[in-house]
């Protein structure tokens, strides 16, 4: 029967000792007694409408491990520019944040699917931001000179009928513009879908721990 609650012999394993334990340390199964075959089935039916919110968890720590990679270059690359330093600095912070809220939602905790929806939304925000920061520092800057090394500009400088920073320099602006601009709408929509789909499975967390007695809860959060 245990291998029946779940989909694989590793969680048959972990659920038929804690099953065994039920009613024999807390008192939180069914009036204190042995779990019967009525008791099985709401068990194996509770688990089945938890996966999607398990799986949810597992979308969220393959996010956080892609967030701390990028966090980890980022970091490299900041000790020679400061901004990279800072951005390096808020990608670990919310990989971290990430990964807490992931692990909360595998075993069903209250308002870890909240937890991880408001940590989208930040790096929406940094990302927005970064993208904007960006975009002005560019416009701001002479096309003549944009990405062009000192030695170039010096150069260009002292012979000024060899114009071949004008056209490199407003080429270099114009990809780099493209690229802030994808960063902020990849902010927007990917972020933002991300948001939605946590607060999503916010309310199946909601709903599933609402129609789930205690002791199931208790028991797949142990065996989670």
């Amino acid at each position: 029967m245990t291998s029946t609650i779940n989909g694989n012999p590793g969680h048959a394993q972990a659920e038929a000792g804690v099953i065994g334990s039920v009613g024999q340390d807390d008192g939180q199964s069914p009036m204190g007694s042995p779990l019967d075959e009525s008791h099985l089935r709401e068990l194996a039916d509770a688990r089945a409408q938890l996966k999607p919110i398990r799986r949810a968890s597992i979308g969220a720590i393959c996010s956080a491990v892609t967030l701390l990679i990028c966090a980890f270059f980022s970091l490299l690359i900041g000790i020679f520019d400061t901004t990279s330093l800072v951005i390096g600095l808020v990608l670990t912070v919310v990989g971290c944040v990430e990964l807490r809220g992931a692990l909360r939602l595998r075993t069903a905790q209250p308002g870890a699917a909240k937890l991880l929806m408001c940590n989208q939304l930040v790096l929406a925000a940094v990302l927005f931001l970064y993208a904007g920061h960006g975009m002005y520092s560019t416009l701001m800057t002479d096309p003549k000179t944009f990405g062009l090394s000192a030695e170039t500009i010096a150069f260009t400088e002292q012979n000024p009928d060899f114009d071949m920073g004008s056209g490199i320099g407003e080429l270099a602006r114009i990809v780099m513009l493209g690229f802030y601009a994808g960063v902020a709408l990849f902010a927007i929509f990917v972020q933002g879908s991300m948001a939605w789909w946590y607060a999503r499975k916010e309310r199946q967390l909601r709903n599933w721990r609402r129609r789930t007695p205690d002791w199931t809860v208790d028991l797949l959060q142990r065996a989670a």
